[in-house]
């Protein structure tokens, strides 16, 4: 099995979350009826609003409840593994490499089945509500969502972890969940920043920004590339960060 008990642990906690969040509009479902299926189904994953224009900071921040929990488990995972495995992961250069290509690979196979079981629920239950199978839009939208989804959340969590070998976990974690927060409300009050507006550009460089809006085709498209591109620099900075680690180092006490 390649998911330690742990891990697995980790990852069966998005059932429990999803149906939390969601399972009111089952109970609910002739009020949402009304909605298209692909229109409900972005409505269901980021919140409520249907346009980023019509969002706000705490619709957006309810629709990061997965992000900033996966945070919460991942966020110090490899760091605390690398206090206890330091010694042992870097007595051969070798074994140092693969080490932390493993755990990359495995935080990332993590996420990934963490946010199959999120969005695999959040469909079936606009199935439900509309009583229909996913047509071809809302199929390529799940697609979408998924995948984008998961690979911004590898992104915050690897990122996080890294942080800690610097400055410790809890700093880390502080810092992860505040860049979050400001991203959030920057995307949401866009237009409105003066200065800021004029430079469409910052929306697009914007991490929250291209995992909270709702894409079409192209916009998905810019998102997974702008994502993919990101985790492997992430995953190569990482990669010189822990090469560069002694042996005798003692990381941040917690």
């Amino acid at each position: 099995m390649f998911f330690s008990k742990d891990m697995a642990v980790k990852i069966l906690t998005a059932l429990p979350l999803t149906v939390f969040l969601y399972m009111r509009y089952v109970f609910s479902a002739a009020d949402y009826d009304c909605f298209g299926m692909l229109e409900l189904f972005k409505m269901l994953m980021f919140g409520g609003g249907i346009n980023r224009t019509k969002d706000n900071v705490l619709v957006c921040m309810r629709s990061m409840v997965p992000l900033m929990v996966l945070l919460f488990m991942y966020g110090t995972w490899i760091y605390n593994d690398l206090k206890i495995s330091s010694i042992y992961a870097f007595t051969r250069n070798s074994n140092r490499k693969n080490w932390y290509f493993c755990k990359c690979l495995e935080l990332l196979l993590s996420i990934g089945t963490f946010f199959v079981i999120y969005t695999v629920f959040i469909l079936s239950v606009v199935c439900f509500i509309k009583k229909s199978a996913p047509d071809m839009e809302t199929s390529v939208f799940f697609i979408s969502a998924f995948s984008v989804l998961s690979l911004g959340s590898f992104l915050f969590a690897l990122s996080v972890n890294l942080l800690a070998v610097l400055v410790g976990g809890k700093n880390a974690f502080i810092a992860g969940i505040t860049f979050i927060i400001c991203n959030i409300t920057l995307s949401i009050k866009f237009e409105k920043l003066p200065v800021i507006s004029s430079m469409p550009v910052l929306l697009r460089l914007n991490p929250l920004a291209n995992m909270i809006c709702s894409w079409k085709v192209n916009q998905a498209a810019y998102a997974i590339l702008y994502f993919l591109i990101l985790d492997l620099a992430i995953v190569m900075a990482g990669y010189r960060i822990v090469s560069g680690l002694d042996i005798g180092l003692i990381l941040h006490d917690d």
